[in-house]
């Protein structure tokens, strides 16, 4: 179907089939999105969006992402610590010192890669997740990068769509 795009342009989204599980999609220009500072509050509780800083903080991210892919989604294991974890930059989101959400970027050469989105299920919806993506599209951007990509499970092709990236390509497994 179509739909209003950034800046009120109409995108034309794909109308897939539930068996397909990803996606490729690509952000049209890395200056449309924009985050203001690291922290807002939602629910009265403060969620702050950050780098991972250290072993612990990646560690929680990791232990975030077996529940939500593995334990929920039914990924494997294997699948879900492909190894690439080393060398990337790690986002996470932070309540107190519970980590709720997080996200993963990969950088090859002119372009960067995110990767690993996910939210705890208790907080979903709540704008965690745009949150992450956006502060992900700002760091990238810090970085000299403008040119970001990202491969998504098809449930999730609204969700980027409505934040500036357009599926290009077929889906695949």
């Amino acid at each position: 179907g179509t739909r209003k795009g950034i800046n009120g342009r109409s995108i034309t989204v794909p109308v897939l089939n539930a068996a397909q599980r990803s996606f490729q999609l690509f952000l049209r220009t890395a200056s449309q999105l924009y985050f203001a500072n690291g922290i807002f509050k939602m629910h009265s509780i403060e969620v702050e969006i950050k780098a991972a800083a250290s072993a612990g903080d990646i560690a929680a991210a990791l232990n975030l992402r077996q529940q939500v892919f593995c334990a929920e989604q039914g990924f494997s294991p294997e699948i879900e610590q492909d190894g690439e974890d080393n060398g990337a930059d790690h986002i996470i989101a932070v309540t107190g010192i519970r980590t709720v959400g997080c996200g993963r970027i990969r950088y090859f050469g002119s372009y960067a890669k995110l990767e690993r989105i996910a939210v705890d299920s208790s907080l979903r919806g709540a704008g965690i997740g745009r949150q992450i993506l956006n502060f992900m599209v700002e760091h990238c951007r810090r970085r000299g990068i403008a040119k970001l990509r990202l491969s998504a499970q098809v449930h999730s092709l609204r969700f980027y769509s409505a934040n500036g990236f357009i599926p290009e390509g077929e889906p695949f497994d």
